[in-house]
């Protein structure tokens, strides 16, 4: 992984790419652009999509969607990766037990996307029953909303150099947003 360090703010960093531009570019007409994001609709437009494959194991993908905090995107796609690895990492109960018990594969993991107006929790890998980990899945979520999480495993998690929630507060700068169990409880 590089990280560049520019000797410029961003303002002075967009001031000379436009004059590199001018530079470089041919003259022509300013062109007004104006950004328009459909409005995203509440509710999932399909349940369930099946496709049959040719493949060793059923392949599945579980989406939970949310409407995001128009306020910070970047901080709900944070808390969501980090509530992901608390439900659903590989050193949480959760996972171990199903792999034990051949409920799911290795081939198992979880993301984030997020843009302007929508937020996806996405679950999935390879299973021979993908019903009986959706199922799973859904017990878990309403397990964790009934009694919480496990203040060890989010320290575990916090603190894991491994784990893709510190990966992406590194890369977003976010050291530190979430700065501890009672704050992810509360958020």
């Amino acid at each position: 992984m590089h990280f560049f360090s520019f000797p410029y703010t961003s303002q002075q960093a967009k001031d000379k790419v436009i004059e590199l531009a001018d530079k470089i570019l041919k003259k022509s007409e300013d062109v007004e652009i104006e950004n328009i994001f459909p409005t995203e609709p509440g509710d999932v437009f399909l349940k369930k999509i099946e496709k049959s494959l040719e493949v060793a194991m059923p392949l599945f993908e579980i989406g939970f969607k949310e409407t995001p905090d128009s306020e910070d995107t970047l901080k709900g796609q944070i808390m969501n990766e980090m509530l992901l690895d608390l439900m659903f990492g590989e050193s949480t109960d959760f996972y171990q037990r199903l792999y034990n018990e051949g409920i799911i594969s290795s081939v198992f993991g979880y993301e984030v996307m997020a843009s302007e107006g929508y937020l996806i929790n996405i679950v999935g890998g390879e299973a021979p029953d993908p019903e009986r980990v959706y199922d799973e899945v859904v017990n878990e979520i309403n397990r964790v909303r009934d009694q919480g999480l496990y203040e060890e495993l989010f320290e575990n998690v916090k603190g894991s150099s491994g784990s893709k929630s510190t990966e992406l507060g590194e890369k977003a700068g976010a050291d530190g947003m979430v700065a501890d169990y009672e704050s992810l409880k509360a958020g």
